[in-house]
């Protein structure tokens, strides 16, 4: 991100620094909200960028604050976070088995999801920049697009977009609540996946296809949260095309201990049929990635 402009935000504001850069759909400055201990350790904080400015804009959710709707929502996020490690690949791959049954009490049937027209992307970096770009191209070209990345910096509602925006506070609720209820047996107060409920990013997932349905977007672009082949998004059986980004070593309690087996996870999102595209790789992984496909 290129930030040209900075200012601190005034007590009645969201707190931090406010970062204001370039936006190009709209022609004109977006601003957003970063954490100070975030700033103070940035690299543009160390290369002497000078705070200029007051920014006005709050960018607090609207509905209610932690005490109305919205905090409510966010509470039963929260409830979702399990705090467990992951531990082994076999505990991950039983978790990432049970996403069939959470879409079949969805009604999110493999033909259903397929009106998605996903682009999967996965990798160990840029993978969430390339989402970014591909999201940019095809809303340039006219397409309704939705977006699904990970993590968010301020807001949840950064993890699903939709033409560019975040998703709207109330549609995110009605379907935050909807799916809750859906996926809660036996009146259940709490999921979590001890339970046999999807945790957080799971339930995320989960959350984001239907909201993405609801808005019948053309496309939806899928950022893996890790991995690839056992990842939550990787219940998408027919994708529009595959990509991965850059390779190295990441999660190798779960991925594997060399750059190879790593590879062979994150191409578990091909699917036949489907393109798959990648950038030059060390010789090792592209090798497996070839292979796999």
């Amino acid at each position: 991100v290129f930030f040209h402009r900075l200012g601190r935000t005034p007590g009645r504001g969201c707190g931090g620094i406010a970062v204001e850069h370039p936006a190009s759909d709209t022609g004109h400055p977006t601003r957003t909200r970063v954490d100070e201990r975030i700033w103070e350790a940035s690299p543009c904080r160390a290369s002497g960028v000078e705070v200029l400015g007051t920014p006005t804009m709050d960018t607090r959710p609207t509905n209610g604050g932690a005490d109305g709707e919205y905090g409510r929502g966010l509470r039963l996020l929260e409830s979702l976070i399990t705090g467990h490690k992951r531990k082994d690949g076999a505990q991950w791959e039983h978790a990432f088995q049970m996403m069939q049954g959470y879409l079949e009490k969805l009604g999110l049937e493999p033909q259903k999801l397929a009106e998605l027209h996903a682009i999967h992307v996965t990798g160990t970096k840029g993978k969430g920049s390339t989402c970014a770009m591909v999201d940019s191209i095809l809303r340039s070209c006219g397409y309704t697009t939705g977006l699904f990345t990970s993590p968010h910096l301020i807001d949840v509602r950064e993890r699903i977009r939709i033409s560019g925006e975040k998703v709207d506070e109330a549609l995110f609720l009605r379907y935050l609540f909807d799916t809750y209820g859906m996926l809660a047996d036996n009146g259940e107060d709490s999921l979590g996946e001890d339970s046999g409920k999807p945790a957080y990013f799971r339930f995320l997932t989960l959350l984001a296809f239907r909201i993405f349905l609801h808005a019948r977007v053309d496309v939806a672009i899928l950022e893996v949260g890790l991995g690839g082949r056992l990842d939550a998004t990787n219940c998408i059986r027919e994708p529009v095309v595959c990509g991965i980004s850059m390779l190295g070593f990441d999660h190798m309690n779960v991925l594997g201990h060399t750059l190879p087996e790593i590879s062979r996870e994150k191409a578990g999102i091909f699917k036949k049929g489907a393109p798959a595209l990648t950038v030059p790789q060390r010789a090792d992984a592209q090798e497996t990635l070839e292979a796999v496909a």
